[in-house]
């Protein structure tokens, strides 16, 4: 089933149906193009001026490492090696971090100079698969 889409006056998309269902792939066009899903997002970014959303970063990590802090950006930590995991500054941070641990070996996520996450100056991911996520405050991390 193919969901229509109309534009309007200034070029801007406008949905004229509601998607009903994620497994709905084929968008067709006012002027009958038919579009994938992908192409639609590609379509709509474009329409709203590109980008502007947050971002999903992989970081496979296999020793200690810091993280990199690019603003708007949701990282997502493999951890396959025992390490220390330093979080940059929770100081007006966007970024949030969901760390998992797949690994036997020990893995500790630290903070930032005297930055703490809910009082502890230290987490510990216990259990191989366990993972956890972390967002600021604005001046410390929390677990989410």
């Amino acid at each position: 089933m193919a969901t229509v889409l109309k534009s309007q006056d200034r070029g801007k998309l406008n949905l004229q149906k509601s998607v009903q269902a994620l497994t709905d792939t084929s968008f067709v066009l006012e002027n009958g193009q038919s579009i994938t899903y992908d192409q639609l997002l590609v379509l709509l970014s474009a329409e709203l001026g590109g980008g502007g959303g947050r971002t999903t970063t992989k970081v496979p990590v296999t020793s200690d490492e810091t993280l990199p802090a690019t603003a708007g950006t949701d990282y997502v930590v493999f951890v396959t090696a025992a390490a220390v995991i330093t979080l940059p500054t929770a100081v007006d941070s966007t970024c949030s971090y969901t760390i998992k641990k797949k690994t036997s070996g020990a893995v500790s996520v630290e903070f930032d100079g005297a930055e703490t996450c809910e009082g502890e100056t230290s987490i510990l991911l216990n259990r191989q698969n366990e993972s956890k996520t972390f967002e600021s405050d604005g001046t410390n991390w929390n677990i989410i």
